[in-house]
């Protein structure tokens, strides 16, 4: 007897119940998302799901590590397979023979990918063979890819550093891994925000709910915001004082103060990817202006406007929904 699916533990049970069906079609799926909460939720809640499933092997990789070593990936994919006592050349050729020789589907859960596009100084050759295994695995009968990633993973552009001397060179080219309709992580409806907030028992729901505008105005805090999940957790859990009277103004100033302390802590990781970003598409102004590298103080100097300017850009709606 087939057993019924349960998504109840779902933030998304819609769209995670649509990608899980991609992936019981044997179609390789990519699920993206700007920010790591989403997308850890995302993953975790797919999981539960998929182990639901009777006839499935779900391996889950973190590649964030890997890309620097092809064998570590090797010897993670064989270790979810349980192969053992085999030496790392042969250990590939057994994942395809273990894999091609299941009756069971196998789903491969990949998190860390964006790693082998933002990292330069990472070994290129490495990384291609890597990327182009993950595509071979994908087209296999029975197996099935969901690649997590923070924006859409097709067709994306691998970048590494060559030297020239003294000089290093920025290179790209584009990744081998195709997927159909990479599939953007939408924003929660209101169902769903009431949901999770029952689920994790929230003693905020219920006064929030006697006065439909505090209502809808939380539900503004968390829609106008890409990563309004943050908002949703930090809200989950609030204590409220049920021996006074509720003043959701005074709940609304404590949830918007931990909320950009977070986005404070969020900013500094997204200053890291613009770093990547401006090093990708400004590297041609050394190349341009080369007296600039015997002049190490109007370097540093036109270095810093560019990172500030660029940042500023990069990060403008974010900065301006900070105050």
């Amino acid at each position: 007897m087939k057993l019924k699916m349960d998504f109840t533990h779902c933030l998304r049970p819609a769209f995670t119940k649509g990608i899980l069906k991609k992936l019981d079609m044997g179609i390789n799926v990519n699920v993206y998302h700007l920010y790591t909460e989403e997308l850890q939720r995302f993953t975790n809640d797919i999981r539960k799901c998929i182990h639901q499933k009777e006839n499935v092997i779900c391996l889950y990789l973190q590649l964030k590590l890997s890309v620097y070593s092809y064998n570590d990936f090797v010897k993670e994919l064989g270790r979810g397979l349980n192969i053992i006592n085999t030496t790392d050349d042969l250990l590939i050729d057994k994942v395809y023979h273990e894999i091609n020789g299941n009756n069971r589907k196998v789903y491969l859960v990949i998190e860390g990918l964006d790693e082998g596009f933002e990292k330069q100084s990472i070994d290129l050759i490495n990384n291609l063979k890597l990327f182009n295994t993950l595509r071979n695995l994908g087209s296999l009968g029975n197996v099935a890819l969901l690649c997590v990633t923070s924006s859409p993973a097709n067709h994306r552009t691998i970048y590494w550093e060559e030297r020239n001397g003294n000089n290093k060179i920025l290179k790209n080219i584009t990744s081998p891994l195709v997927f159909d309709t990479p599939d953007e992580i939408r924003p929660m409806w209101e169902s769903e925000i009431k949901a999770e907030l029952n689920r994790e028992k929230s003693l905020l729901l219920e006064r929030l709910l006697s006065n439909n505008l505090y209502w809808e105005d939380f539900l503004s805090l968390i829609k106008k915001e890409k990563n309004g999940y943050i908002y949703l957790k930090i809200a989950s859990k609030i204590q409220v004082d049920n021996n006074s009277s509720f003043q959701w103004k005074d709940y609304k100033k404590i949830i918007v103060k931990e909320w950009k302390k977070q986005k404070r802590r969020d900013i500094d990781y997204h200053m890291i990817k613009a770093e990547n970003w401006l090093k990708k598409r400004f590297f041609w102004i050394k190349k341009a202006i080369p007296e600039l590298k015997s002049v190490r103080g109007f370097k540093r100097w036109i270095g810093a406007v560019i990172g500030l300017v660029g940042t500023i850009a990069y990060f403008w709606d974010k900065i301006i929904s900070l105050f």
